[in-house]
């Protein structure tokens, strides 16, 4: 729970990425590399939250899941997890700024 892994359905290879203690990861959003041919050329962006109340966007290249980050980004302030976005009425005038 909270650690990203992928599994390779054809071998049965389990791949954690890399994390550290006291911390939990939402859900990866992959993004394609320009000229993607594969389902492994992507960036996946991670938000992590520790239990020490900070948020972090990780950046990890999608052909090397094991391997750390190639960006860790700190955040000002701390972005709870939610299910796929954001909701917000739509009568109430609140916006996302």
């Amino acid at each position: 729970m909270g650690q990203p892994v992928t599994l390779d359905t054809e071998t049965g290879s389990v791949t954690t990425l890399w994390h550290r203690s006291g911390e939990h990861a939402g859900e990866p959003i992959p993004v394609p590399k320009p000229g993607a041919t594969a389902d492994t050329d992507v960036w996946l962006l991670i938000l992590v939250l520790s239990l020490d109340g900070r948020t972090e966007l990780r950046i990890f290249d999608g052909n090397e899941l094991g391997a750390p980050p190639v960006a860790r980004v700190p955040l000002p302030h701390v972005i709870p997890f939610d299910f796929h976005g954001n909701w917000l009425p739509a009568d109430t005038g609140t916006t996302l700024s």
